[in-house]
């Protein structure tokens, strides 16, 4: 073997030596850096405490039962569309699926009242939830859609949630939520200044409820976002967390007051916010 070949061949060894050490040192790196992570984000889950606010959101989800709970409520004197039917109806019931493009579960009620608030509070059931499924089953991508829904009425005010899942291909989940509050005795849409009024709560005091639970909120995801994680973000200084400016709500099966913070219905995110009263 002259001297040539065998500087190559002790050249080829040094290399390959050389490689194998920097594997090692690569890998040995880069799983350090992913214990460290994960100590990181289990720290954050195992020490950080729950916020009121997932407890909140828990009580809230299993609501959706779909069905109206009327408590033997009286609607003799309610002006019906359909007579023979209660005052909130599920109307669309669907469950189909298409293996590779859809999945659809859905129930999304109506309200039987003959009146013009009804009239809009139908009219967006219809445009939000009832007309994506046509557009759903003719999609070039896989979905998923479930709806559910869930109705009270406590002292002449009916309340009427409905919630719908959305999964479209790729795209990250989003949770919706849509909240309907009507007097059937004044025949009007009742706001959450109404309720405040109803119930003598003062502003002061839920305003600081809601920045109590969003702020645990933040707090609970913000270490976890820190460390790559991409969660919803809160700006706690939005007008939005003034009890004023609060749009989704219902008083629940006991006539508890219920304000919801679905960012689902601006953003991709299941993430929710809800405060009891």
């Amino acid at each position: 073997m002259n001297k040539t070949i065998r500087y190559i061949m002790y050249g080829l060894v040094i290399t390959m030596c050389l490689v194998a050490i920097f594997v090692g040192v690569s890998e040995e790196v880069f799983k350090k850096k992913n214990i460290i992570e994960n100590e990181i984000v289990n720290t954050v889950i195992e020490n950080v405490i729950e916020p009121i606010s997932n407890e909140n959101k828990d009580a809230f989800l299993d609501l959706f039962m779909n069905e109206f709970y009327e408590d033997n409520f009286n609607d003799a004197n309610i002006e019906k569309m359909e007579d023979s039917l209660p005052i909130v109806v599920n109307r669309v019931k669907q469950k189909e699926s298409v293996e590779g493009k859809y999945n659809i579960d859905v129930n999304i009620p109506i309200i039987n009242i003959n009146s013009e608030a009804v009239e809009k509070y139908n009219q967006n059931t219809l445009e939000k939830f009832v007309n994506i499924i046509d557009q759903i089953k003719t999609a070039d991508i896989e979905i998923y859609y479930n709806v559910s829904f869930t109705a009270y009425i406590n002292n002449d005010i009916l309340s009427v949630a409905i919630k719908a899942l959305l999964k479209e291909g790729d795209k990250p989940q989003k949770l919706v939520i849509e909240t309907y509050n009507y007097n059937v005795a004044t025949k009007q849409n009742v706001t959450i200044s109404d309720i405040l009024k109803n119930r003598g709560l003062e502003t002061r005091i839920v305003n600081s409820k809601i920045k109590e639970i969003v702020e645990q909120a933040q707090n609970y995801v913000t270490p976890v976002t820190e460390v790559g994680y991409n969660i919803f973000k809160r700006n706690i200084d939005s007008k939005e967390y003034e009890v004023m400016n609060v749009n989704n709500f219902i008083q629940g099966p006991n006539g508890e007051l219920y304000l919801i913070y679905a960012y689902g219905n601006k953003n991709y995110t299941t993430e929710l916010d809800v405060v009891i009263i």
